[in-house]
């Protein structure tokens, strides 16, 4: 008899389990009853970045080795060993990663304001360098084939989330939850991800990779971009 199997998602943030638990449910839940579905926030926040000694391969081998060991895991029996997970998936945020450094604009707004030409910044030093480490972070990872020797794959929103789902590329933090269980609430069928996850001119329609060539162009890491109609379409065959 086949061995139910896992597949893990790695994300950035809360809201981001809650969301991408709700397309699941509304895209693939046919096609995953024989998989377990562990939704998975390493770090709090965006890992690609995080401040750490290690290597991005080296923290995500952590995090994937911490969950195995059923320190995080939403079904910890038992520890996980690599042949008993299909998949890894992590979901990023580009946050405008790939401009060019002349449209980091110092600028008098407090923390981070993302435009669709410019990133507008109080520290444009720190935003620089940020955008270098991860965007070296993230072509990284492009190039890894597994973690912890499982498949893996990363997905992009840009430049996050919010700006997917609903349009709001500056979305105030305390809109963020209240968005996210509304769309988890109305987040049924695969049509209700037609003006987001599918919508035209949101969507990649092309390979895995030509989506990433696309994403790391010009100004399109700011642009409301995604290429997670890839990652559901694939896991509903």
């Amino acid at each position: 008899m086949p061995t139910k199997k896992y597949v893990l998602f790695i994300v950035e943030g809360k809201n981001d389990q809650i969301e991408i638990q709700a397309m699941l449910r509304a895209y693939c839940a046919n096609s995953l009853q024989d998989k377990y579905v562990d939704i998975y926030l390493p770090y709090n926040g965006d890992i690609t970045f995080e401040k750490t000694e290690k290597t991005i391969t080296g923290k995500l081998t952590e995090a994937v080795l911490s969950w195995r060991r059923g320190e995080t895991r939403l079904h910890p029996f038992h520890p996980v060993a690599p042949s008993d997970v299909a998949k890894i998936v992590h979901v990023i945020d580009t946050d405008g990663a790939f401009i060019p450094e002349s449209a980091i604009i110092a600028d008098d707004v407090g923390d981070v304001e993302y435009k669709e030409d410019c990133i507008r910044c109080g520290d444009r030093a720190f935003i620089v360098g940020r955008n270098r480490k991860k965007a070296k972070a993230i072509r990284k990872l492009l190039s890894v084939p597994k973690i912890d020797n499982i498949s893996y794959e990363v997905f992009f929103v840009s430049c996050n989330m919010d700006h997917v789902l609903f349009g709001t590329q500056n979305p105030a933090a305390k809109s963020k939850g209240p968005n996210a269980r509304y769309f988890a609430a109305h987040c049924k069928h695969p049509a209700d991800l037609n003006q987001s996850i599918f919508g035209e001119n949101i969507c990649f329609d092309g390979p895995f990779q030509e989506s990433w060539n696309f994403i790391q162009l010009d100004m399109n890491s700011l642009n409301r971009h995604t290429n997670l109609n890839i990652l559901l379409e694939n896991l509903s065959n």
